[in-house]
């Protein structure tokens, strides 16, 4: 702050805390690298897991305008303090200070159903981070009305943001809208004539040993049931948690695989035919597709006991299985729609 002035020709970009380099600050890095933003500097943090990915990626996507900062670095700080654009997903650090002529872009990361802010109990102390990253920001992006109301009453904004909040699809919407990946990856995966279902739950417990160990063994257990009952024009790719993806080995499986590292996440969904999750709110990203959407949901009764959720899940109107056996007769039937579900959380997609 004491060297340099403001950029307004430097962007800085962060997604969850420099640990992934995927979804909304993935594709706005697509959209900073058309020719109507050549004279701009884009800055992107990065972690020293996340930087390899990037690495894929930036290859594959012909990335090559982006400066990569390790978290925390000097030249991380420094671009904090000099940049003229912010955008992350998630809370910068709490010894960020704004300066005069600096734009803060904010993307509350996903439209959701499991309780946030003030209503998770015994997380009351998480608040403060949140509050003061929304409060120093000029403008927030919500995908529905639904978002907006939620975080700004369970996180205790209501009536005092002073920033504008913007109503549209996210960023990475536009993957599964317009599709410019998906024939690519059907060619360069081998999908060709498959049918191609995309599996991404969400990470069940703390992080922990003992709760690593748990689901490890009952994630090899389900899949261990769906490759059996799969057919060989069927293919299941599996995106889990950070915490537990490693150290799955999917060459045991015929049909299962990870989904593959040299395709955003999004892209690689919009080759997807169907979308098995379970409390994620990748439901509702996924909903403008008018695709299949089933809720895996073999858990539930342990789940919600430990999670409170916005909405209940019966009244959500996306089939709901939980045994391996449903799931696969349920990934047989016709698509059934779901129009209310659509208007509610995709209509500004």
């Amino acid at each position: 702050c004491l060297k340099s002035g403001v950029s307004n020709k430097q962007i800085f970009l962060e997604s969850s805390r420099g640990e992934d380099i995927g979804s909304d600050i993935f594709h706005m890095i697509r959209i900073f690298h058309r020719p109507e933003f050549k004279e701009y500097q884009i800055l992107l943090a990065v972690s020293e897991k996340s930087r390899k990915k990037w690495e894929k990626l930036s290859q594959v996507y012909q990335l090559d305008r982006v400066q990569t900062l390790e978290v925390n670095s000097q030249a991380y700080t420094e671009a904090l303090a000099a940049s003229g654009y912010l955008i992350t997903d998630t809370p910068l650090p709490g010894y960020f200070v704004k300066r005069e002529g600096q734009v803060y872009f904010h993307i509350p990361n996903e439209t959701p159903l499991k309780m946030l802010g003030r209503q998770v109990q015994g997380r009351e102390f998480a608040l403060g981070d949140e509050q003061r990253n929304s409060l120093i920001s000029d403008m927030m992006l919500f995908q529905n009305e639904y978002s907006r109301d939620i975080f700004l009453d369970d996180y205790m904004l209501r009536n005092i943001y002073p920033g504008k909040i913007m109503l549209a699809g996210y960023p990475r919407s536009s993957a599964l809208i317009q599709g410019e990946m998906s024939e690519r990856i059907i060619r360069g995966c081998g999908l060709s004539g498959k049918q191609v279902i995309a599996y991404m739950p969400v990470w069940r417990g703390a992080q922990i040993k003992k709760n690593f160990e748990i689901q490890l063994k009952i994630i090899y257990q389900y899949l261990s049931q769906i490759d059996r009952l799969l057919t060989d024009d069927q293919l299941f790719f599996v995106k889990l948690h950070p915490y537990v993806a490693d150290a799955v080995d999917y060459s045991v499986y015929r049909h299962i695989r990870s989904f593959p590292g040299e395709y955003e996440t999004y892209d690689f969904l919009s080759a997807a035919d169907i979308l098995v999750t379970d409390y994620s709110g990748v439901m509702f990203d996924f909903g403008v597709t008018g695709r299949k959407i089933i809720l895996f949901t073999y858990d539930r009764e342990a789940y919600l006991s430990e999670n409170g959720m916005y909405i209940d899940l019966n009244d959500i109107g996306l089939p709901i299985v939980d045994t391996a056996e449903t799931l696969i007769s349920e990934i047989a039937e016709p698509n059934a729609g779901y129009g209310e579900f659509r208007e509610r959380y995709c209509s500004c997609d």
